[in-house]
C-alpha cells in the first residue's frame, strides 16, 4: 500500500514539473508536432521566423519608378538616392530591384508568402514618372517638378504631395489616386477603370472618364474640359 502511494506521488510530481516548465515556454502545434519556444531559444526559434529586417540597396541614377510589387512605397522627391527594403528576414532577398534606362523597377518573386507587409523607402533627386501596377499604399512627398506622369493600374492607393507645372494622370485600375495636395498648374486625367481620383489644378484641367470611376477636382481652374462616356462622374470638390 505504501509503495503504491509513493508511485502515485512520484507521477504527480513529474506532471507538475512538466506543467511548470511548459508554462514558461511557448508551445505551438505544427505539421510535424509541437514546437517549444523557450525565452532563450535564439534566432532559430519559431518566434524569430517573422523578424523584420532592413536592407539598404546601392541603387542610383534613376528618375522614374515602376512597381508591380505587393508593397507599401514611401517615396521622397528632391533628396539623395536611397532605397531601403523592410520586410521579414526571409522575404528581403525576394524583393527584386533593378535600374534600367533611368527607371527603378520593383517586383517580388512569385513564391513570396508573408503575413507582414513589405515596405520600401525610396528617395531620389528628381521624379518625373511613376508607374504602379501592384497592390499597396504609395506615398510621395516633396514633389517639385516641371512635369510628372502617373500611370496607375493596380488596386492600391496613391497619395502625392508637392507641386508640378504639368501633371498627366492615367488611372485604369480599381485603386484611388489622391493628388489634391499636388499643386498642379495644368493637369490631364484619364480614368478608364472603376477607381477614383481627387486632383488639383490652378489653371487648366482636362478630364476624361470612360469607365465607372469618379473624379473630384480642386483649385477652381478657369480652363475646364470634361468628357464622360461611361457612367462616371466629374465634380468639383466641396
Amino acid at each position: 500500500m505504501k509503495k503504491s502511494y509513493l508511485a502515485r506521488a512520484a507521477s504527480f510530481t513529474t506532471m507538475s514539473l512538466a506543467t511548470l516548465l511548459l508554462s514558461g515556454c511557448g508551445v505551438e502545434a505544427g505539421k510535424g508536432g509541437f514546437t517549444i519556444n523557450t525565452p532563450t531559444a535564439g534566432p532559430t526559434s519559431t518566434a524569430a521566423a517573422g523578424f523584420r529586417a532592413q536592407k539598404s540597396l546601392e541603387l542610383k541614377d534613376f528618375h522614374a519608378i515602376d512597381s508591380s510589387a505587393v508593397a507599401t512605397l514611401v517615396i521622397t522627391d528632391g533628396q539623395p538616392f536611397a532605397v531601403i527594403v523592410e520586410a521579414e528576414e526571409s522575404v528581403v532577398p525576394k524583393v527584386v530591384t533593378t535600374v534600367k534606362d533611368g527607371v527603378l523597377n520593383i517586383s517580388l518573386e512569385k513564391d513570396v508568402s508573408t503575413s507582414n507587409p513589405v515596405r520600401i523607402l525610396i528617395s531620389l533627386p528628381k521624379l518625373d514618372k511613376l508607374t504602379l501596377a501592384g497592390v499597396g499604399e504609395v506615398t510621395v512627398s516633396g514633389v517639385k517638378e516641371p512635369f510628372l506622369t502617373i500611370k496607375q493600374s493596380g488596386a492600391g492607393s496613391c497619395n502625392i504631395s508637392g507641386s508640378a507645372d504639368m501633371v498627366d494622370l492615367t488611372l485604369s485600375g480599381v485603386g484611388s489616386a489622391q493628388l489634391k495636395e499636388l499643386k498642379a498648374r495644368a493637369l490631364t486625367a484619364l480614368l478608364s477603370g472603376t477607381g477614383s481620383a481627387h486632383v488639383f489644378a490652378s489653371e487648366s484641367l482636362t478630364a476624361t472618364i470612360s469607365g465607372i470611376g469618379s473624379l473630384k477636382y480642386s483649385g477652381n481652374p478657369p480652363k475646364l474640359q470634361k468628357n464622360v462616356t461611361g457612367i462616371g462622374q466629374i465634380n468639383a470638390a466641396p
